[in-house]
C-alpha cells in the first residue's frame, strides 16, 4: 500500500543549527551529561502499595490498591516514602457476612503501576480479629 503522506517541504525551522544542551562540546564526557542532566525537567511518579491476601476464605482481587502518594523527583533522585495500613485496609466480608481480619500471610506490592510492582514483602497476622 502506497503512503499518502506527503514530502516534508523545506521549512527555515528545519535549517537552523540545532542548540546543544550542553555548553562545550569539547568537555569531558562526564561533564557533557551533567550539563543534560541539570536541564532535564523533573518527573512526576505515583507510588502505589497493593495489597494480596492469597489465603483468604472468600475469593478476593488478584491485588487491591490500598494506598498511593504523588511525588516529583530531580532525575536521578530518589525519596524515602511511608505507607500506613490499617485493620480496615486488611479485613475482608467473610462467608457469614462478618467485616474482620483473617488470620494468615499478607502480600504487598509496591511500584508505579499495577503492572510494575517490584517491591515486594510479606507479614503474618496470627489471629482472626474485628477492624477498628
Amino acid at each position: 500500500m502506497a503512503s499518502t503522506r506527503k514530502p516534508r517541504e523545506h521549512s527555515p525551522r528545519a535549517a537552523r543549527k540545532a542548540t546543544p544542551l550542553y555548553k562545550d562540546a569539547s568537555a569531558p564526557i562526564p561533564e557533557r551529561v551533567a550539563d543534560v542532566l541539570r536541564l532535564m525537567t523533573v518527573e512526576e511518579k505515583i507510588a502505589q502499595l497493593y495489597l494480596r491476601d492469597p489465603v483468604a476464605s472468600v475469593a478476593q482481587p488478584d491485588k487491591e490498591l490500598k494506598r498511593f502518594q504523588r511525588i516529583t523527583l530531580a532525575p536521578g533522585k530518589s525519596q524515602t516514602l511511608s505507607f500506613t495500613l490499617t485493620d480496615d485496609d486488611l479485613a475482608l466480608w467473610d462467608a457469614e457476612m462478618n467485616f474482620l481480619v483473617e488470620p494468615g500471610g499478607f502480600e504487598i506490592l509496591l511500584g508505579t503501576s499495577s503492572e510494575d510492582l517490584p517491591l515486594q514483602a510479606t507479614f503474618q497476622v496470627p489471629h482472626t480479629c474485628p477492624p477498628g
